[in-house]
């Protein structure tokens, strides 16, 4: 049965990019550098993405038009960065300054960007687009869902234990397919017993009025 974004908390798009769009993004992407797994603050290594991640071949996937980009990512599993990521939600979103804000926190920096956990209304109005740039089966470190976890807010690690317990998804991907995300979904991958490039695109959507009037978004 096909999954839901609003039910379980993801949906793929099958076949969203193909052919010269997709090698385009494959090539231009290949000369991106890229450190172990992944590269954060895509965007300023890769300028044109931000035109891409707001053009209608992206926009059209997501479920509201109020969704504006504001993180995107470049994950990369390879026989040399190959390991498994636990169970989690993505609870944290990136700011341009640290201002102690009611309601935001614990705060965090990674790569010399404050991150911060937002309130959790704005984590629910939020949808995550993955563009994958190769086969990702689940011998390449495909992504794990727990269906219907994003409906229990920011989890405890009591109840993040209990809900793994559940049946959880496969989430293999070919190249050229979308995987719309919310990001309260429980989600994992295991280390690629097949391991080879995993090239995912990984692009955050948020609608931008909420955040906070202290705070601006880092991208």
């Amino acid at each position: 049965m096909p999954l839901s974004l609003d039910t379980d908390g993801a949906a793929l798009v099958q076949g969203a990019f193909s052919g010269d769009p997709l090698h385009s993004l494959r090539g231009r992407l290949s000369e991106v550098p890229s450190s172990r797994a992944g590269l954060r603050n895509l965007a300023f290594e890769f300028p044109k993405l931000k035109e891409l991640s707001c053009s209608p071949s992206f926009r059209k996937w997501l479920p509201s038009p109020e969704l504006e980009p504001v993180r995107y990512l470049l994950f990369d599993k390879t026989p040399d960065a190959n390991w498994p990521v636990a169970w989690h939600q993505d609870r944290t979103i990136c700011v341009q300054q640290r201002i102690d804000t009611p309601g935001y926190g614990p705060w965090t920096t990674k790569n010399g960007t404050p991150h911060v956990e937002p309130p959790v209304e704005l984590l629910e109005n939020m949808t995550t687009l993955r563009l994958h740039l190769d086969d990702t089966p689940t011998s390449n470190g495909a992504l794990r869902i727990i269906p219907g976890s994003h409906k229990h807010g920011k989890l405890t690690s009591e109840e993040n234990a209990a809900l793994v317990q559940k049946q959880a998804v496969d989430c293999d991907c070919a190249a050229g397919d979308v995987l719309l995300m919310k990001p309260l979904v429980l989600h994992s991958s295991g280390r690629a017993t097949s391991p080879s490039h995993r090239r995912v695109i990984h692009i955050e959507y948020a609608m931008r009025s909420m955040l906070h009037r202290n705070l601006d978004w880092a991208e």
